[in-house]
This record gives C-alpha cells, sequence and structure tokens, in this order.
C-alpha cells in the first residue's frame, strides 16, 4: 500500500470515483464498437462534458467544474486507461477553455469556454481542413554537377 500524501478533497474525490466508471461502462475496449481511423469519438466526448471533465480546471464562472489540477491529472489517468484518443480529446479542449480563461477577449470568454465545455466543435476546424494536395505535374530536376578542370 502506497502512503497517502495528502487526502483529496470533495471534487477530486468525486472525479476520483467518477472516472473509472466512465472508462470501464463506455471506454472500455470490448464495450465499445470500433470507430473509424481519426473520427471523433462524440458520444464519449458528450459524456465527458456532462461530467465537467471537458474543463476540470476551468472556473465555475466560465462553465468549468473548477476541481483543480489534482483532480485533471486523476481524471486523464483514468480516461487515458480507456481510451488514449478520448483522453488527448479530453486534454485539447481543457488546454484550448484554460487558455480562453487566461487569454480569451472579455468580452466573449464566457460564451466560447461554454461552446467548448459543451464538446462543441469549433466552426473554424473544418475550414482548416484541406484536402488532399493534387499529385505534381513536374519533376525537380537537379542542375548537373560542375567538375573542377583537370590539370
Amino acid at each position: 500500500m502506497h502512503p497517502r500524501l495528502f487526502d483529496l478533497n470533495e471534487a477530486q474525490a468525486l472525479v476520483r470515483n467518477t472516472a473509472p466508471r466512465l472508462r470501464a461502462e463506455d471506454l472500455g475496449a470490448g464495450g465499445r464498437p470500433a470507430r473509424p481511423r481519426g473520427a471523433l469519438p462524440r458520444e464519449q466526448v458528450a459524456e465527458l462534458a456532462e461530467l465537467g471533465l471537458m474543463g476540470v480546471n476551468v472556473p465555475e464562472q466560465y462553465g468549468g467544474a473548477a476541481a483543480g489540477a489534482v483532480a485533471y491529472a486523476l481524471a486523464m489517468m483514468e480516461i487515458a486507461q480507456g481510451c488514449a484518443s478520448t483522453a488527448v480529446t479530453m486534454a485539447v479542449n481543457n488546454l484550448v477553455a484554460e487558455t480562453i480563461v487566461r487569454s480569451g477577449p472579455r468580452s466573449r470568454r464566457s460564451a466560447m469556454c461554454r461552446r467548448s465545455l459543451r464538446g462543441a466543435s469549433s466552426p473554424r476546424a473544418s475550414a482548416c481542413r484541406r484536402p488532399k494536395p493534387a499529385p505534381m505535374r513536374e519533376r525537380f530536376e537537379p542542375p548537373p554537377v560542375a567538375t573542377a578542370p583537370s590539370t
């Protein structure tokens, strides 16, 4: 048994108890249908958002859980054990929400955070997707290598 360095507060204990259940029920490989490669785990994202795990360290005034860094670490460990891609989605969303709180335009922080914490994708995300580049029609031919005159 590991020694306890500190006791968890109520929010941290709630995350510690909720995340493993979510991992076992919804993210476990046996009960989850396979997604196409690159597909966003929308059902899992919606559930994470409902549980407050998409903004663990975001202040409540912006719609976050305000549970702190320890709760975030506990949640990430548990979710990552169930599904790495869902954990990455959760991590990026938490990072974006925290960045909005720190640096976003004051007049829009609340609306931007709340949209992000619901798991809504950015309208600009689809604009960033570019079609595959067309095949090259011309080939690069390096210039001939000049040789030194022989003496």
